[in-house]
């Protein structure tokens, strides 16, 4: 898998660099979607052997980390806020995981968030490069982990 300084995308590579080691430690790059769609890294491999079976390019997010430690599958978009349309898809998409999805949105600032916040989607987050020792949690019952989409309730891991 690409090194973050392969990657061309300033947000992506932030999210590889400064996410990843304060908010996902010790977690295994799984694949890596660059923005513009012409380039992406999956590690079909490590997928499989994870028990995560096909996935269809369009649907993916831009980073999907694995961290064996809590058995959670980081799932990060950047800059497309979440819809609990979306949420759907991913749960969909990655039903055959035995992981539990933890859903990330990455944006530059706060101010790229704006637009897109009109209403939050329960049970994901928001990390943003210009401030990234810190998240936005769409949830009040715990800091970061994974939940069901569209609701507050904690998923049982």
């Amino acid at each position: 898998m690409d090194s973050p300084k392969d990657i061309r995308d300033p947000l992506i590579r932030s999210v590889l660099k400064d996410f990843r080691s304060r908010f996902a430690p010790h977690s295994e790059i799984l694949w890596v979607r660059e923005r513009d769609g012409e380039r992406i890294d999956i590690s079909r491999a490590h997928l499989l052997r994870y028990g995560i079976e096909s996935l269809r390019h369009a649907d993916l997010p831009d980073v999907g980390m694995l961290n064996l430690d809590r058995h959670w599958l980081f799932l990060v978009d950047a800059r497309n806020f979440r819809s609990p349309e979306r949420c759907e898809v991913l749960k969909e998409l990655f039903s055959s995981s035995p992981f539990a999805l933890v859903i990330i949105t990455a944006f530059r600032s706060r101010l790229d968030i704006q637009d897109s916040i009109s209403e939050p989607v329960w049970g994901t987050a928001a990390w943003f490069s210009s401030e990234p020792d810190h998240l936005i949690h769409f949830d009040s019952s715990r800091l970061i982990g994974p939940r069901r989409c569209g609701s507050s309730a904690p998923t049982l891991v």
